[in-house]
């Protein structure tokens, strides 16, 4: 496996792994139960942060070696990324909407 395929699968699988915390932490909270809300939503925010890091160690290394095209694949696991990070924003600002309801 090339490294370019080790670093997107890297990224898919942190990225999806988050994704799947913050639908756990959605669910806990629909259920009523806040502490699991926020520990699942934690663990979210742990899976992205590697993700990250892969994405962003991959990218450094293409500022330092020119020559490097850019795989389709990295393009797509980088997608995935922002997207579930994106997800997880957007649960968190609806939480908090409701919360403010609720007091």
């Amino acid at each position: 496996m090339a490294d370019f395929e080790k670093i997107a699968m890297q990224i898919i699988s942190y990225a999806g792994e988050g994704k799947y915390k913050v639908k756990l932490a959605v669910e806990a909270f629909g259920n009523g139960n806040d502490d699991e809300f926020h520990k699942l939503m934690e663990e979210a925010e742990q899976e992205f942060k590697k993700a990250h890091k892969a994405q962003i160690e991959y990218v450094q290394d293409l500022v330092v070696d020119e020559e490097k095209n850019t795989p389709i694949l990295i393009v797509h696991a980088m997608d995935i990324l922002t997207c579930a990070m994106s997800e997880q924003e957007t649960v968190m600002a609806i939480i908090t909407a409701v919360n403010k309801r609720r007091n």
